[in-house]
């Protein structure tokens, strides 16, 4: 019985010490910046007071991708009067998975651009991660009318 103990020990220390006793399947290291091609809206295009900013595109990673942040920001700064002040919704993520997502006319901001927004220049701004914190960073300019 001794004899048994002592080889199982023996046999434990071995694997133990050889690795063999794996965690999993190893991941793969992510060094790679998550890519995405933006075909809605197009740089410079005008969208309309009253409609749905939407966005349409294809986003991928090598590994898995995590989330996409959007903002707006207008380019010119606030009224003084408060009248036609710039549309300013409060940012949005997007919670993506896999290594390629679509978005297909995805409304952005959950609101319609309101009629008395300040007409003009905006930029969207896109931030793309993955899932160990990779970004890809897109502006696109529009204009509100």
């Amino acid at each position: 019985m001794k004899k048994i103990f002592g080889l199982a020990a023996i046999l434990t220390f071995a694997l133990w010490s050889c690795g063999g006793g794996s965690d999993g399947p190893e991941t793969p290291e992510d060094k790679e910046k998550p890519q995405m091609t933006i075909s809605s809206p197009a740089n410079n295009a005008t969208i309309t007071k009253g409609d749905y900013l939407k966005l349409t595109g294809t986003f991928t990673d090598d590994v898995a991708l995590k989330e996409l942040l959007v903002s707006i920001a207008a380019v010119t700064t606030k009224s003084a009067t408060g009248i036609d002040d710039p549309w300013e919704p409060s940012s949005q993520t997007i919670a993506m998975e896999g290594t390629e997502m679509d978005l297909v006319a995805q409304k952005l901001f959950d609101e319609i651009i309101p009629a008395d927004c300040l007409t003009g220049p905006y930029n969207l701004k896109l931030i793309l991660r993955d899932g160990v914190g990779n970004e890809t960073v897109k502006e696109i300019p529009i204009t509100i009318n």
